[in-house]
This record gives C-alpha cells, structure tokens and sequence, in this order.
C-alpha cells in the first residue's frame, strides 16, 4: 500500500462527513436557482466511493496522458432534465451562480469506452473549500453533470455494461448495435425537444388567437352601427333627457347604454341592454350589429358557446356583416375548428376585398396547417394594402423561414 493510499483511507473516514455536508448545500443552492427558473429537474449527488476513487487513479498512472490529471469528481452533483433546451438553461444558471473552472462536453470527444455516453461535465469551486482536506491527486473541486433523461438513462447502463466491464467488444455485430442505440436514443431526444417547440409555437398561437379576438371584443364597435342611427345618436339622448317613449328612442337609447357599458368594460350590464334591444325587434340589419356585439360582450366573459352562436345569429341577420364574420373565424380558429376559420374568412374578404388585417389573421391560419404558399400569399396582400404593418412583416419572415427549413 502506498503512503497516498493509506492518507486516502484516513481522509475518508475523518472528512466523509464535511464532504457530504459541503455537497449537500451545494445541491441544495443549485436545485433553489434552477427552481427559480421554473425548470423541471431532477438532482442528486455523491461522495466518490473508495475503490472506485483508488481505480480511477490507477488507470490514470497508467495512461501517460492522463498521469499528471488530478481527479476532479472526488463530490459529483448530477442534474436531469427532461429536454436537451434545458442542459443549456441549466448551464446558464451553474455559469451565474458558482465558480466555474472547466466546462466539458462528453460528446465532442467520445471514446469507444465512452460509447454513446453524452452529456455536459462542470467542474465548479467548492465555497469556503480551506474548510476541506482531499485525497492526494483530487482538486478541490465539485463536478457536476447535466443530461437529459435519456442521456442519463444511457449512462446508467453504459456505466455497468462497458465502463465497468473487463471484456472489450471487438465483435464488429456487437459494435454497430451498439452504434444503433446510440444514434436511436441522440435521435429520440432531437425529436423530443422538437415536439416541445412545436408544442410551444403552437400554444403561442393559441394565445396570439385569443388576444386577436379579445382585442376587438374589448371595445364596441360604434362604427358599425347604421348610418341613421349614427345621426339620431344625439337626438336619442335628447328624447331619453326629455323622456320620449316612443319606440324607436327607446331601442336606441338602449342601445346607446348598452354601447356605453360595453366601452367601459360593464359586459354583463352591455349583455343585459343587448338583449333589451333584440326583444324590440329591430330590422335585421341592426339585429345583426346587435348580435355581434352581445357575441363580443359574451366572449369577454369567457363564455365562447354563446359568443359563438350570437355571431352565428349575426350571420343569419345580414349575410355581408364583415364584422360578424372575421368575429367567427377568429373564434372558430381558437376553438380549434380551423377550415371553419377558413370559410368565414374568404366570405368576408368576397364581400369586401380591401381588409389587410383580415389578410394577415388569414395568413396566421394558413400558417397553422402548414399552408405555407397561402400565408405568404395572403401577408403580402396585408402588406400592400397596408405597407407600415409591424406584425405582418414579421409573420412574412418566419413564414420564408419555415419555407426553408431553417
């Protein structure tokens, strides 16, 4: 037994304990960071056995290259993920938080001993590390590992069926299986962390639906309303101040409230007056402006079945209520239904072709099956029409983008 063995036994029985404590803290640090970043993870962590210690440095006195390397994972963290996206958030918060002396990615440089063993080893500060003794041949250091599920999984088998083993595997069968799993587990994790971000882009549409319609149902659409009505706007008000009881100063006046409501975000009070005015029997042409409108205040409140059918009965109403049905597409499209969106889209733009914002919304829709010609086709309509347009220029570049595949 050589004096470093027997000072590494002494070490092991008279340090386990602070080794262990140090770790631990370090763990807990790591995991309350990464916890702050909302990710998902898993992290555990390990004092280096023994023997496992004493046979790392006998490989290494016997490989020249590796003589003069001092072992650097004597107190080992390892930190799993869920998707390859995630080891480089994981690394951002190990870079902002400890001292980082080394960072090494097993993939650049894989050995057949290694074989398909990928993940990204950081070699970190210990704090107040003049508290610790290590073994002769360990820097003080912590390492600490970052993988993803299947990284990890494969290292767990990699590590008792190669690392470990005694046999090497010549066999050029055995050898190319090997390779298979390797490119067949790289490959799952790609495909993983792609369906993550299609996932991701495909709730950010979601949200860009919802914020679409919610946008325009915030406020009421006086603009629509029929050009006499417009006019008496100020003559109903007077009948109303002077008491008139006429029937169409009441519809009106009513009508005027239920506006006022809507504009000052009262919905329920707006849906209430909305639908005072219906049971008066307007013509259809304002009928329709009404629905409309009730369809906005109910889709406000969270309530897309009534919403969706208001603008159905809106539809019904006045066939050419543009308004009514770019309302519907909008919805039919967050409700998922999105040849419905389609249909009440091209309607609005037969009756009138000069709508850019309709384009672009059109454009975004195209955009979600994977139309790509039709999206590009539609936001450079939107951007002629409407040259300064911010959001349909940006829409245009993604939509190149994806066209190329990049």
């Amino acid at each position: 037994m050589s004096p470093n063995d027997s000072k590494t036994r002494d070490l092991y029985d008279v340090q386990m304990k602070d080794w262990k404590n140090g770790l631990a803290s370090i763990a807990r640090k790591l995991s309350r960071h990464l916890d702050r970043e909302g990710l998902k993870f898993s992290v555990r962590h390990r004092v280096k056995h023994g023997e496992s210690l004493r046979e790392k440095q006998f490989q290494s006195r016997s490989d020249a290259k590796r003589r003069k390397e001092k072992v650097k994972d004597l107190l080992g963290v390892r930190v799993v993920v869920p998707f390859q996206e995630d080891v480089e958030k994981v690394l951002e918060v190990v870079e902002s938080r400890f001292e980082v002396l080394e960072i090494e990615r097993k993939a650049e440089d894989l050995t057949f001993r290694e074989f398909a063993y990928d993940s990204v080893h950081v070699i970190i500060g210990i704090p107040n590390s003049k508290r610790f003794e290590f073994p002769p041949g360990c820097l003080k250091a912590c390492e600490v590992q970052v993988r993803t599920i299947l990284q990890d999984a494969w290292a767990e088998i990699e590590h008792d069926l190669i690392y470990k083993s005694t046999v090497d595997f010549p066999d050029e069968s055995v050898r190319k299986k090997l390779a298979a799993l390797n490119a067949s587990l790289t490959l799952s994790d790609t495909i993983f962390q792609e369906i993550r971000d299609y996932q991701r882009e495909l709730g950010q549409w979601g949200r860009d639906r919802f914020h679409e319609l919610r946008r325009k149902a915030a406020l009421p659409e006086a603009s629509s309303l029929p050009r006499t009505m417009k006019k008496q706007k100020g003559v109903s008000r007077a009948r109303a101040r002077t008491g008139a009881k006429s029937e169409g100063s009441q519809l009106e006046s009513t009508l005027h409230l239920g506006l006022k409501a809507h504009d000052e975000k009262d919905y329920p009070t707006a849906i209430r007056l909305y639908s005072r005015t219906l049971k008066m029997k307007p013509d259809l042409k304002l009928r329709s402006v009404i629905y409309n409108h009730r369809g906005m205040a109910h889709f406000m409140l969270q309530d897309e079945r009534k919403a969706l059918k208001d603008f159905e009965s809106s539809v019904q109403c006045d066939s050419r209520n543009c308004r009514a049905l770019n309302n519907r597409a909008l919805l039919w499209r967050q409700l998922g239904h999105v040849q419905e969106s389609l249909k009440d889209f091209a309607r609005s733009l037969e009756i009138k072709g000069r709508q850019p914002e309709v384009r672009f919304m059109r454009s975004q829709t195209f955009v979600e099956i994977g139309d790509f010609t039709s999206a590009l086709r539609d936001v450079k309509t939107a951007l002629e029409l409407r040259p300064n347009y911010p959001e349909a220029e940006a829409l245009r570049a993604r939509i190149r983008k994806s066209r190329s595949g990049k």
